[in-house]
């Protein structure tokens, strides 16, 4: 295991990047970005990374940019994927905590002061909220303890969780071996405990993550989520072990047939999705661009 980032992150100023990656969503981008804009704590820098959108995208983005000096826009095309959005998206900006915000969800407007205030100050390198859902479905999803042991076995730290760039830089980025998967966010999070970070808990805001009908990448073929544990294994094994590598993919496994089972019954809650809430703005159904794990 590398060495563990154990320095507290000072107090005084710093900066604080969002990125809003989006791949034809923009009709749901300005309550996204408006979201972002009625912060308490408002962001330094909001950068929109278009990946490649048919859409009206690249127009909103743009046309929020030309009113809003802290936002600008990178685009790019033909769509190059999550993982690469979310990498170029980090690495575009320069704020010493990030926040990733998928382009369909909104947050609290105390949601980055929050988890500012909770990160900062403490050994921790990154801090999660709880989880509000809307769109085709409500409920909700809190924000857990911290358990490294339970984040080796399955994720309960949502996509938009705020994170240092040390961190960013030590574990390298979000793993395109994950990509197209819709648990790219909790690959990142166990490279991070492969690094010896921690995470907080941030009770008093939450994510708005907007539900879809016709059923979220969260929500994978038993297949895919058996090739994303496994290659966890294999790319770090100091932290998913044989225990937690059986154990979850029994949770999963167990997860999966449950939502799949309500929504026939057409009562599933989104609080049943099989791990937390991903960020990568194509939460839909995975379609031929966002297969299966290839390894």
């Amino acid at each position: 295991m590398s060495a563990p980032l154990r320095a507290a992150i000072p107090g005084g100023v710093r900066t604080l990047s969002v990125v809003v990656p989006c791949h034809d969503y923009g009709r749901f981008l300005p309550d996204a970005l408006g979201s972002i804009a009625a912060q308490t704590r408002p962001a330094d820098e909001v950068l929109v990374v278009d990946d490649g959108s048919a859409d009206e995208t690249l127009d909103v983005a743009r046309a929020f940019a030309e009113r809003w000096p802290a936002c600008g826009v990178l685009s790019r095309a033909p769509a190059r994927g999550a993982v690469a959005t979310f990498n170029d998206g980090v690495r575009a900006t320069g704020g010493e905590l990030v926040v990733i915000l998928s382009a369909d969800d909104v947050v609290a407007p105390n949601y980055l002061e929050a988890l500012e205030a909770r990160l900062v100050g403490t050994e921790a390198s990154f801090a999660y909220s709880g989880v509000r859902y809307f769109g085709s479905r409500s409920g909700s999803w809190p924000a857990r303890p911290f358990d490294p042991r339970r984040l080796a076995r399955a994720n309960f730290v949502n996509g938009s969780a705020m994170f240092t760039r040390e961190l960013f830089e030590q574990v390298g980025g979000f793993d395109a071996g994950f990509d197209r998967t819709g648990m790219e966010d909790w690959a990142f999070w166990v490279a991070a405990l492969s690094r010896g970070a921690t995470g907080v808990p941030v009770p008093d805001t939450w994510l708005g993550y907007r539900r879809h009908e016709g059923g979220s990448r969260n929500s994978l073929p038993v297949r895919s989520l058996l090739a994303v544990h496994r290659g966890a294994r294999r790319r770090w094994p100091e932290v998913v072990t044989p225990r937690a590598l059986v154990e979850g993919i029994a949770l999963d496994l167990v997860a999966s047939a449950r939502v799949r089972l309500l929504e026939r019954a057409g009562r599933a809650g989104p609080e049943r999705v099989t791990s937390a809430p991903g960020l990568s703005g194509e939460k839909e159904a995975p379609d031929e661009r966002r297969g299966p794990q290839a390894e």
